[in-house]
């Protein structure tokens, strides 16, 4: 396919600050993305920028393979919601998804008609992003999901540990144990 072959193109002109540049750009269309890259360690800020730069190549590796594509973005997903701990968030996909499109433009260096290499860029990172976001959102509801049960297993743990039953208090009586959850652990679930 033409759009192949244009993806291609740009990628074998790529430098390898790909990510960087893509992050930059990121950080320029959105500040809270820029305060979340500088909170981060700078350890984690070069872990988080490589992962973007072996996702596109891994991606372009694989442009003949929709499957593989999106199984390197779901995984890509997964992956960033770890980072929601240090403050990120899946707004964050739709800038990073522009910034692509436009830093990997830049490096066709006119080489096709901007009109078809924006085309081809948009027409690959559309499902890329759409599949990230999914393996985001799922590894979230499954994050919740295992805090959720940990905690009502701890709860129950405890409450054996004590030789007494689980009870939810009524409204106006008083336990020892309260069912209403502490503020740790509703920050916990989000």
């Amino acid at each position: 396919m033409a759009s192949h072959a244009i993806i291609t193109s740009c990628m074998d002109n790529a430098r390898s600050d790909i990510a960087m540049r893509i992050i930059t750009r990121t950080a320029h269309k959105r500040n809270d993305f820029a305060t979340f890259c500088e909170a981060l360690p700078h350890k984690e800020f070069l872990t988080f920028c490589n992962s973007v730069k072996q996702f596109l190549t891994d991606v372009v590796k694989h442009i003949n393979s929709p499957s593989k594509i999106s199984e390197i973005s779901v995984q890509f997903g997964i992956d960033q919601a770890a980072r929601r701990c240090c403050g990120f968030k899946a707004d964050y996909f739709a800038a990073m998804a522009d910034a692509i499109i436009i830093e990997c433009v830049f490096l066709d260096g006119a080489v096709h008609p901007p009109t078809e290499t924006i085309e081809a860029w948009a027409t690959l990172v559309e499902p890329m992003f759409s599949n990230v976001r999914n393996g985001y959102y799922e590894q979230t509801r499954y994050t919740r999901k295992n805090n959720m049960f940990r905690q009502f297993s701890e709860r129950s743990f405890d409450d054996s540990a004590n030789n007494s039953p689980l009870h939810c208090s009524s409204p106006g009586t008083s336990s020892s144990k309260s069912h209403i959850p502490t503020p740790d652990v509703v920050i916990s679930r989000f």
